[in-house]
């Protein structure tokens, strides 16, 4: 193996460290995009802990082929401040411009701006400079004392500090949820008091759901569904 290149879900620290002691001296890349488009950035295996961050992860530059920009969550076709949180669009001949028989995907997804057709990718991030930076999907996104929060603060917060344990953080019916595989009493009070932002609740499941996809990405909703 001399290069691997990893996409499908975010990559969390433990799994950037497993993955890359497993392959030293060996090439890696990530690649971020979705299904409409892809790939939007890239980033090497090298820049990943350099570029961390503490509420998002790096996803790299992007493609020279694609035109890349953050819109605030509340409005359309404006782009916001270097390093604030909106909506990551993009346009460019890589992207899908149309769906087939699906006028109500279009309404949704797409918007034309600038004498160009943009696609809403559905994920919130930020812009610090050349790299752009991803935080969440737009659906999971909450405010929470004039702050807006999100699953992957949690996520990000289990993968430094407990990367055996797996979990999410969610909002439902006003209520911030921590969600882990089964852990003891005394490792949950721990995990709950060291994480810098409140948990209202915390409920304990067999095992955390993956998509039917790939089972790569966390199922949010079946565990809002065990509510």
């Amino acid at each position: 193996i001399r290069q691997a290149f990893v996409g499908g879900a975010t990559i969390l620290p433990h799994t950037h460290f497993s993955l890359t002691s497993a392959l030293l001296d060996r090439q890696v890349t990530y690649i971020y995009g979705s299904t409409e488009a892809e790939p939007i950035a890239t980033l090497s295996g090298e820049q990943y802990a350099s570029l961390l961050m503490p509420n998002a992860i790096c996803v790299g530059q992007k493609h020279p082929n694609i035109d890349v920009r953050i819109i605030p969550l509340t409005e359309e076709h404006v782009s916001v401040e270097d390093g604030d949180l909106g909506e990551i669009v993009v346009a460019g001949p890589h992207v899908l411009e149309d769906y087939f028989e699906d006028d109500e995907s279009l309404r949704s997804n797409k918007f034309d701006y600038q004498g160009k057709r943009w696609h809403k990718t559905g994920d919130v991030g930020f812009f610090l400079g050349e790299n752009l930076y991803y935080c969440s999907r737009k659906k999971y996104v909450w405010k929470h004392e004039g702050q807006l929060m999100y699953p992957l603060l949690f996520e990000l917060f289990l993968s430094k500090n407990f990367p055996k344990v797996e979990g999410t953080w969610l909002h439902h019916n006003g209520n911030q949820i921590a969600f882990f595989s089964v852990v003891g009493k005394s490792l949950q009070q721990r995990i709950t008091n060291e994480f810098p932002f409140s948990v209202d609740r915390v409920v304990l499941v067999e095992e955390i759901p993956r998509d039917g996809r790939h089972q790569s990405r966390i199922n949010y909703e079946r565990l809002i569904a065990l509510l």
